[in-house]
């Protein structure tokens, strides 16, 4: 079969899937049946790329394909530069002796419609071309009905034979022949293409992509040399390899992926190498044969050029470079020829060579801390190290969004967690850079990739103040440290190069930041300049501590490395950089030293993404990217004066793309470096997280691992203190306030662990987030795709669908509209404003939502404890609860509570039930209009009154709210999925009748109001004056009841 599955679990929902027998069938039918199904996503990736990349005229997928799904950017751009290069070979051959007879043979073609685009395009290249599909019969019959259906496709095959008698071949025309065949029986093949074409007249290439390594080696070893036999012949192969061997995270996440599909790739064991294929083919009676990866034809003009990036850029946005260089590095494309000729494809000298000159390694210690499962997942974020025993990992990517917050390691307890700025949105690939001491300067960073920030924050002791814009905005770009000599006006300043821009702009210019002037531009540069880049490392030469007087005594210099041009091209280049200050101005001197630490090949510092850090050896190039071939373990950290290579084995081992590195210890001779966060999508595959830090050092350093990830207080991203026109504590970054705002109290984090404990709880009326308590697998399982495939993508579902992210019950800004339970999890993962409080699925008018019920199929996953049993014993719902970026309406409920958060993060604010006359509850209702999140007390001065408390939920924490709280929620990260559990604690008072929601008042409540109406009638025609005395009077004596200690 062509192609790749595309997810683990896809649906099928979207291609003419191939139907599932219900016949007994062997072990080797199965495996055909699965292998045949991965034509089932990997069309559907493809036809992603056919309708964003292709004219409308030339879309042939699309009628193979029942529903378009756009597929990731990722996604879209692996599996284009997998159709240019198989199309590249297929011109080539269309081109090369003119109009000479020609067979072109799809070896496991799936659904691929290859000869029906080049006949409708490039008809004058197909006189003399005869195009063969094989795949399975059962495939080929659904294709035959396909074609035979759409006349689009139907009319481009002159002389289509409409009946079919049985037998191999399904499909007949002038130029196209579609056989049913196994290819484990090349006897029949061989025999159908002889009888039909007489195959040996002509020049044949065979084309298998992403097919025959299904096969087990020997019936593909056979497929290869049954090729061979053929008089002039070109075998076009692109599958999968293992350039850094079956360990490298990638490519074990690759692996595990087609096993789970029952898929297993066969070929890669046998041959793992380039050099392998090539010896492969070669004893297969193949003289010539050329192979490269993907990520080599990718850097190659001839088969991508400029103009053809610079088009994709323009169609789709995109920042996934190390993911799209790991994917294409473990792909290749392999030409083999039985009569050589002139090929313009090369061989690279790809196997395992020896990197860099001068000692082969030094020596390493490597100690590795494990990450409390559900922490530490973040890259793209930024190091940050405000003392010698912590390290921050600021802002970046999580696992479902952009983050705000900041991940902290330390070498000892007790440490309080670091501060992260006030923004109000997550930002990533930007650059934090120590100013001394605790001290730091963040700048740039993105959303998405055409949404660069000019964003700068100061950080001067525990307070954030903004620090001027670096314009245009940027992301990917390099900062160091520099001292600001006492001439100018002494302190330590940032040096700032290139980055990418909103517009796509691959930028080169130069900045430097002064603590009393902000941001200017350096336009006085001698020597040479390197192109733009993005995507680049920078150091400084100076090891002294920034901001020390040591610091300020060194001279300004350092070293640029790597980055990706406009181009799309790796830099393979090594720059010195010099600042200077003279005649009052300062000086920037550039140099190209590349040849001064020429290595054996170009890709030793030739990185993108990499980091560039001070360690005990010298400075570090760790990690990234490189041109042409993947980055091998032995070369991913590399010493850069010395050419060293350090020797770290470890396992697990770490994907060093999107993480952090610092230098930590006393002083730099005896320091370490410590390595936080990062991982990688890769490609279909799954997503690749590094769950622990690990610690470099001398062989004779410190034993053990002292450093740890240290677990989030929720409350801390709260507390931040904004040094920028009087901002307030829980409002938006934007407003500021001039009336007193109130003082936020933290709501507790406390453990129990028995029933008692959860009683005491109670009594005691105050809210509490529990944490630590076992919910079941759903922590780990209720990703949105596994609650796709068990709750069904089709399912139908009633959701909120709102215009704004405050959704207001009193004005009804929202509408409640009935869609498929997947398109509404797609949908909130593109960041539409929907939210999902499910209904009974029986009775949803008359009966409240019972979750073991209303969900079977995930019921399993979720349990709540043995101490929150008084809960499950009183439950009088179980709502599930999925949203959007939306905020609810700030509303009481009657029944107290459990809010169980299984996924994403959420922000709660609560007011104490003393508090309700504060809020803007109309009487009689129970939810208001006010959004306390973005409101301040200058609009409603009567929230200066109120005693606001704040929750900060991450996923296992379970929040406690007392009946009648008020109570509103927003999530702060990603899609939250939640539980909600209302339970009864009175024996009786509550509503009478329907209580569907759980959320009417109490009888006395109700009853009351009309007893309030009659003596409000009863007043009526006295005099006002009269009236208010006896009606307050009356007021004031229900109020001292209502004080009054209870009976």
């Amino acid at each position: 079969m062509v192609g790749i599955s595309t997810q683990i679990g896809a649906s099928t929902t979207g291609v003419h899937a191939l139907p599932r027998q219900p016949t007994v069938r062997s072990n080797r039918d199965k495996r055909d049946e699965d292998v045949m199904a991965t034509n089932n996503s990997s069309i559907v990736s493809k036809r992603s790329v056919e309708k964003l990349y292709y004219h409308e005229d030339t879309e042939f997928f699309r009628y193979f394909v029942k529903k378009f799904q756009r597929r990731s950017p990722l996604i879209n751009r692996g599996y284009w530069l997998r159709m240019r290069a198989v199309d590249h070979v297929i011109r080539n051959f269309l081109q090369d002796h003119g109009e000479k007879k020609k067979v072109i043979i799809n070896l496991g073609c799936g659904y691929d419609p290859v000869p029906l685009q080049y006949l409708k395009k490039s008809p004058e290249l197909c006189k003399a071309v005869t195009f063969v599909d094989v795949d399975h019969l059962q495939l080929m019959s659904k294709k035959r009905e396909l074609i035979l259906r759409n006349k689009a496709l139907s009319s481009l095959l002159s002389g289509l034979e409409m009946k079919y008698a049985g037998g191999n071949v399904v499909i007949r025309s002038d130029r196209y022949l579609g056989l049913g065949c196994d290819l484990r029986r090349l006897d029949v093949l061989q025999r159908i293409l002889q009888d039909e074409l007489q195959v040996d007249e002509g020049l044949v290439l065979l084309v298998a992509e992403v097919s025959i390594t299904y096969m087990d080696v020997k019936s593909a070893d056979n497929v290869i040399k049954w090729a061979s036999s053929f008089k002039d012949v070109r075998f076009c192969l692109l599958e999968q390899y293992l350039p850094d061997g079956p360990g490298h995270p990638f490519a074990a996440t690759m692996i595990q992926h087609f096993k789970k599909l029952q898929t297993p790739l066969e070929s890669i064991y046998t041959y793992p190498q380039l050099s392998d294929q090539r010896s492969r083919f070669r004893t297969a009676g193949w003289p010539s044969v050329s192979v490269r990866s993907l990520w080599d034809l990718w850097e190659d003009s001839s088969y991508v050029n400029s103009n053809d990036k610079k088009a994709l850029d323009s169609i789709e946005p995109f920042d996934e470079w190390e993911e799209l260089a790991l994917f294409a590095c473990h792909y290749f494309l392999l030409v083999a020829e039985k009569i050589p000729t002139e090929c313009p494809t090369r061989t690279p000298s790809d196997d395992r060579k020896a990197a860099v000159k001068g000692p082969a390694f030094e020596e390493c210690r490597v100690s590795y801390k494990e990450v409390l499962q559900g922490h530490g997942r973040r890259r793209f974020a930024s190091i940050l190290t405000p003392n010698q025993h912590m390290v921050g990992f600021l802002g970046g990517l999580g696992a479902q969004s952009r983050l705000t917050t900041c991940d902290v390691y330390s070498d000892s307890p007790n440490h309080a967690q670091i501060r992260s700025p006030p923004s109000s949105t997550g930002y990533m690939c930007h650059t934090t850079t120590s100013l001394g001491g605790s001290d730091v300067l963040v700048a740039g960073g993105r959303a998405s990739p055409d949404k660069a920030s000019d964003d700068c924050w100061l950080r001067r002791g525990d307070v954030w103040s903004r620090a001027g814009a670096l314009s245009p905005g940027r992301y990917r770009h390099c900062a160091v440290p520099v001292a600001i000599p006492q001439s100018a006006e002494t302190g330590t300043g940032v040096l700032v190069f290139g980055g990418k821009a909103s517009n796509g702009n691959v930028l080169d210019d130069w900045w430097l930041w002064r603590p009393a002037i902000g941001w200017e531009l350096l336009d006085t540069i001698t020597g040479q300049r390197p192109c733009g880049r993005f995507g680049a490392c920078m150091a400084r030469k100076s090891q002294a501590p920034v901001g020390s007087v040591e610091f300020s005594l060194f001279t300004n210099s350092g070293y640029l490395a790597g980055g990706m041009s406009e181009d799309g091209l790796i830099n393979s280049d090594l720059w010195e950089w010099e600042l200077r200050y003279v005649n009052a101005h300062f000086v920037l001197k550039l140099q190209d030293v590349s040849i001064d630490f020429s290595f054996d090949t170009e890709h030793s510092y030739g990185r993108f993404g990499a980091a560039l850090v001070p360690s005990c050896w010298g400075l570090l190039l760790i990690g990234g990217v490189t041109g042409k071939q993947l980055l091998r373990h032995e070369d991913e950290i590399v010493v850069l004066e010395s050419r060293a290579r350090l020797r770290v084995d470890v396992h697990p081992r770490p994907l060093l793309v999107g993480f952090g590195a610092a230098t930590v210890g006393t002083s730099l001779s005896k320091s370490s470096v410590l390595i936080v966060g990062g991982g990688s999508v890769c490609f279909s595959f799954g997503t690749f997280w590094n769950e622990g830090c690990f610690l470099l050092g001398k062989p004779k350093g410190v034993d053990g691992m002292p450093w740890h990830f240290q677990i989030p207080d929720p409350n801390v991203a709260a507390m931040e203190s904004v040094n920028e026109g009087g901002h307030q504590l829980g409002l938006s970054s934007d407003q500021s306030s001039t009336a007193a705002s109130p003082q936020i109290t933290y709501i507790p984090r406390i453990q129990i662990n028995t029933a008692e404990a959860f009683q005491s709880v109670l009594s005691a009326g105050q809210p509490a987030i529990i944490e630590e308590l076992s919910l079941g697998t759903c922590i780990e399982r209720w990703t949105l795709e596994y609650l796709r495939k068990q709750i069904g993508a089709d399912q139908q579902v009633v959701v909120h669908s709102s215009s704004t992210r405050h959704m207001n019950f009193q004005t009804k800004n929202f509408s409640y509209i009935t869609k498929p339970f997947g398109d509404f999890l797609d949908a909130v993962e593109r960041g539409e404003k929907l939210y999902l409080r499910a209904l009974s699925s029986n009775d949803p008018a008359g009966k409240p939502t019972s979750f073991s019920q209303d969900y079977p199929s995930i019921a399993a996953d979720f349990e709540l404890p043995h101490a929150l049993g008084m809960v499950a014993a009183n439950a009088h719902s179980s709502p599930l609860r999925i949203s959007g970026p939306v905020t609810m309406w700030l509303h009481y409920d009657v029944m107290a509570n459990v809010l169980c958060q299984i996924r994403g993060r959420k922000r709660l604010l609560l007011y104490p039930p003393s508090d309700v006359a504060q809020l803007g509850l109309v009487p009689g209702a129970s939810s208001s209009s006010i959004d306390v999140f973005e409101t301040d007390a200058s609009a409603h001065p009567s929230l200066a009154h109120t005693h606001p408390h704040e929750a900060l939920l991450a996923p296992g924490d379970v929040l406690f709210i007392p009946a009648l709280w008020l109570h509103t929620a927003a999530p702060t990260e990603g899609v939250s999925v939640a539980v909600n559990v209302f339970f009864r604690n009175l024996e009786k008072g509550y509503a009478a009748g329907k209580d569907v929601y759980g959320n009417r008042d109490l009888q006395a409540y109700e009853r009351g109001r009309k007893d309030v109406e009659r003596i409000a009638k009863a007043f009526e025609g006295l005099p006002v004056e009269m009236r208010r005395f006896y009606m307050e009077r009356l007021g004031m004596e229900l109020m001292d009841k209502a004080r009054a200690p209870s009976r």
